[in-house]
């Protein structure tokens, strides 16, 4: 009896450059989403009750979702709104994270000219292959979820700000962070060389 791996097409080691394209927007987009939720996670540690969860950020993404969301919490206890909408960034990325990482790691397979289908396996072992996203326009949808929570994530930490997009939040939620900047951030040093420090 033929093995999952002999019954499907054979192996794609080259695939199309529009494939190649897609899943390279997944993997940027996601690159750029994850340097910002490092900056968001430092930046809820400036809290005390969100930097006593843990000593150190966890290497593994699945860990830092995990203290974004706590550390959120944390930080923000009186905000319901606020926690609710870190809460379901958290989510969100948790179930874009894995979809990247099927995406990553695919093996490929199809015939000449398409279709083809990326399959997630452990170890090597087709018996637990798992069919990944594998239409074109379905990777580009996932890179664009990916661009969006980015943008929900930066908007609501830069809540306040000129230029933010501020009419896309809740007046709580701009409270709640024009609050924590003036109770958590320590303010900028004046450079000396500035020239009103130098009047008489």
């Amino acid at each position: 009896m033929a093995t999952l791996s002999q019954q499907l097409p054979r192996y794609v080691h080259v695939l199309p450059a529009d494939y190649v394209q897609a899943i390279g927007e997944v993997v940027v987009s996601w690159s750029f989403f994850e340097v910002d939720l490092d900056a968001a996670i430092q930046f809820f540690r400036l809290h005390p009750d969100a930097r006593n969860l843990a000593e150190q950020i966890p290497s593994s993404i699945k860990g830092r979702l995990k203290l974004f969301r706590h550390s959120a919490d944390a930080s923000f206890a009186q905000y319901p709104a606020v926690r609710s909408r870190f809460s379901a960034i958290g989510q969100t990325a948790s179930h874009l994270a894995a979809q990247r990482h099927d995406l990553t790691h695919a093996r490929w397979r199809g015939n000449e000219g398409g279709p083809y289908s990326g399959y997630s396996i452990r170890f090597g072992d087709w018996r637990t292959a798992r069919q990944v996203v594998s239409n074109k326009d379905e990777i580009l949808r996932i890179a664009r979820q990916v661009n969006e929570m980015h943008f929900d994530l930066c908007n609501i930490l830069g809540a306040g700000f000129p230029k933010n997009s501020d009419e896309l939040l809740l007046p709580e939620e701009i409270t709640a962070m024009k609050k924590f900047r003036a109770d958590h951030v320590p303010p900028l040093p004046i450079p000396a060389t500035m020239g009103w420090q130098n009047l008489p």
